[in-house]
C-alpha cells in the first residue's frame, strides 16, 4: 500500500537486465528501496543488468505530511503560535482558544480572507497552510445622564474596550448634592463619596445622577401663642438659595415688642424675609398686650444677664434708702408676677422654675414708674 512496482514478477535470461518502475500513490512517497537486502536508495527507476541470480527488490512507500501554521494576532501584537502536522488529503478543522474579551474578526487562509467564522474546514490537504485568525478586543458602551444641577464625568455615551476600568465622578453645584446613584436601572441611594467605578467590564451599562437642591428647616415661632399669628408657622423647608418672608399679625389687643432671629433681637417688626438661604434658622415674635411699654426715665439702671437662664441683677445706683423702691414682674399677657421691694442698690430675681418667653421688668420709686425693661427668659 502507498504505490506500486513494475515488473511485480518476471523471468530474465542469465545475464540480462531489467528495468524496475517504482510509483507511488497520491499522498505517498517513496521512502526507501532495497536490493537483495542492501539499501539502494529512494529513486523512481531502477536498472538491474548482468543478472546471474534470482533478486530481490523491496519498495518502501511513506504518507505525506504538510504543515498548517495558525497564527493569532490582535491589532497590537502577536497573541498565539501553533504548527500542526497534518497528513496529506485529509480535512483538518482549524479553531483557535479565544482569549477573554477577544473574538474573531477575520480568517486569512494563504492570504484568501474569511469571514463571519470563529474557525476554518481545511479540506484535502495536498501542501503546507498559513492561517491567520485576526481578534478584536470587546467594546461596550456606558450611557451616562443626569439630572439637576451638577456635571457627571465623563458624560453622555462613552466607549470602553473590554475588560477595561472607567470612573465616574459627580459635581454637583452649589448648593446641590448627590440624591440617588442609579445603575443598570437599581438605585443605589445617595453614594459615600461622589464618584463610581465600573471594573473588569464585559458588558453595556448604564449610570445615571440625580441631584437635588440642598434643604434647609426654617423654625417659626410666637409668644404667647394665642396673641397672634406668624406665616408660616412652624418647621418649614427651603431650598438653598431660596427667599423666605416671614409676616407676624398680632391679635386685637396685642402688639409685636421684639422678633428674634436665630437669637438675635431684630425690633418690634412685622415682616422678615431670609434672604439666599445657606443654613438652618430660627424666627420668634414676642407679642405683648397693648400699652405696656418699655420706658427709660433712668439710664443709669443696669440689668445682666439678658438673657437669662436662672437669675437676673439689677443695679439702681441712684438708690439712697430714703425712698420706697419696688420691682414689678409681668409676663407677656400683662399680668404681674412678681412684685419685689428693695432697699439697697444691687437684688436680683429668681426666673427658676418660670417658661422661657418674654418679661417685663418695671422700676417703681414713691409710685411713679423711672424704668420698664423687657427681659428674655431662655
Amino acid at each position: 500500500m502507498g504505490g506500486s512496482v513494475t515488473p511485480t514478477d518476471t523471468t530474465v535470461a542469465y545475464g540480462g537486465s531489467v528495468t524496475v518502475e517504482i510509483t507511488a500513490d497520491d499522498c505517498y512517497h517513496i521512502d526507501s528501496v532495497f536490493l537483495n537486502g542492501e539499501y539502494v536508495g529512494a529513486e523512481t527507476s531502477y536498472v538491474i543488468s548482468d543478472i546471474t541470480d534470482n533478486q530481490v527488490v523491496e519498495v518502501f512507500f511513506a504518507q505525506d505530511y504538510y504543515d498548517v501554521f495558525v497564527v493569532v494576532s490582535n491589532e497590537d501584537e502577536l497573541l498565539f503560535f501553533d504548527t500542526l502536522h497534518t497528513p496529506c488529503g485529509s480535512d483538518t478543522l482549524v479553531s483557535v482558544p479565544l482569549f477573554n474579551c477577544y473574538s474573531v474578526d477575520s480568517i486569512l487562509v494563504n492570504g484568501v480572507s474569511v469571514v463571519g467564522a470563529d474557525d476554518i474546514l481545511i479540506e484535502n490537504i495536498h501542501e503546507n497552510k498559513e492561517v491567520i485568525f485576526y481578534l478584536s478586543r470587546g467594546q461596550y458602551i456606558i450611557v451616562a445622564s443626569k439630572e439637576g444641577n451638577g456635571t457627571i464625568s465623563p458624560s453622555d455615551t462613552v466607549h470602553t474596550p473590554c475588560d477595561a476600568q472607567i470612573l465616574f465622578t459627580f459635581t454637583p453645584d452649589e448648593g446641590w448634592y448627590v440624591e440617588n446613584l442609579i445603575v443598570d436601572g437599581d438605585s443605589l441611594g445617595t453614594p459615600a463619596e461622589n464618584s463610581y467605578s465600573f471594573v473588569n467590564i464585559v458588558s453595556d451599562h448604564t449610570i445615571k445622577v440625580i441631584f437635588a437642591p440642598t434643604v434647609y428647616i426654617i423654625t417659626s415661632s410666637i409668644d404667647p401663642i394665642d396673641a397672634g399669628r406668624i406665616t408660616p408657622y412652624g418647621q418649614i423647608t427651603v431650598n438653598y438659595g431660596e427667599d423666605q418672608t416671614y409676616n407676624i399679625t398680632p391679635f386685637p389687643g396685642y402688639q409685636v415688642v421684639d422678633v428674634e432671629v436665630d437669637g438675635v433681637s431684630q425690633g418690634a417688626i412685622t415682616t422678615y424675609t431670609f434672604h439666599h438661604v445657606d443654613s438652618n434658622h430660627t424666627i420668634v415674635a414676642h407679642l405683648m398686650v397693648d400699652g405696656v411699654e418699655e420706658t427709660v426715665v433712668n439710664e443709669e439702671i443696669a440689668m445682666w444677664p439678658n438673657p437669662v437662664e436662672s437669675h437676673c441683677h439689677i443695679r439702681i445706683p441712684s438708690l439712697n434708702g430714703n425712698g420706697t423702691v419696688e420691682l414689678q414682674l409681668f409676663d407677656v399677657q400683662g399680668k404681674l408676677i412678681l412684685r419685689k421691694r428693695i432697699e439697697t442698690n444691687e437684688t436680683e430675681i429668681d426666673f427658676s422654675g418660670r417658661p422661657s418667653g418674654m418679661y417685663l421688668l418695671r422700676v417703681v420709686s414713691d409710685g411713679n414708674i423711672i424704668n420698664t425693661k423687657k427681659v428674655i427668659r431662655k
